[in-house]
């Protein structure tokens, strides 16, 4: 996909003046309202930031996870619902320039507290559709409150992507899928109940060659 940025970039006040925000991602921030529609999105990949400023595409990777996590963009992934492989990612906008000031909220500190819950909710149903879709593991139906509380806790100490990895690889692993003798499989409370699960995972701790080793871990 060819980008087509626009001739001017915003970086609004909030962004402009957060002393905890890098030089760098202020910068990437405008790149994206550069790029974004009219929709407030734009699909632009890290190899397409890396080469448009010359830096590594993981430094592209910890720029947007910063945005991100000062709640002023969302990252979406699509994926393929036969290959399960992502199609495509969308970056969003979460402040002012691209959502609408609600009328009835007039604190820009309430404002903030609004977007960022948008911003995590929708995380949070894009975590759960892709866990869903996979048919690997026991199907949730209800976001509780102890639930979502936990997913969140490991968005902050797993990370989105890390999660996602962790599902993909999970579902190919034996052990985790129920075809033991046990038929003990993972669920997706198991995958959030804490924040070493996901990284055994991760290190191949629960791959079929060693599934004998290692067993449920809830706490």
């Amino acid at each position: 996909m060819t980008e087509k940025p626009n001739y001017y970039a915003i970086i609004p006040a909030d962004i402009r003046y957060d002393k905890s925000l890098k030089d760098k991602a202020k910068f990437l921030y405008a790149e994206i309202t550069a790029l974004c529609n009219k929709d407030g999105y734009c699909f632009a990949s890290n190899k397409y930031f890396a080469d448009l400023y010359g830096v590594r595409k993981e430094t592209i990777s910890r720029l947007l996870n910063e945005l991100k996590n000062r709640g002023y963009i969302d990252i979406k992934l699509e994926y393929d619902e036969n290959t399960k492989e992502i199609k495509r990612r969308l970056i969003y906008l979460l402040t002012k320039i691209s959502i609408p000031l609600d009328q009835t909220v007039n604190n820009p500190i309430d404002q903030k507290v609004k977007e960022n819950n948008t911003s995590i909710n929708n995380t949070i149903n894009i975590l759960v559709d892709f866990y869903n879709k996979m048919d690997k593991f026991p199907k949730i139906k209800k976001i509780t409150k102890q639930r979502r509380n936990k997913i969140i806790s490991r968005l902050k100490d797993v990370g989105y992507d890390n999660l996602i990895k962790a599902m993909e690889i999970a579902s190919k692993s034996s052990f985790l899928t129920g075809n033991t003798k046990s038929n003990w499989k993972a669920d997706f409370d198991w995958f959030i109940g804490n924040d070493t699960n996901c990284i055994k995972v991760l290190e191949g701790k629960y791959s079929n060659k060693e599934n004998r080793k290692y067993g449920p871990e809830l706490n």
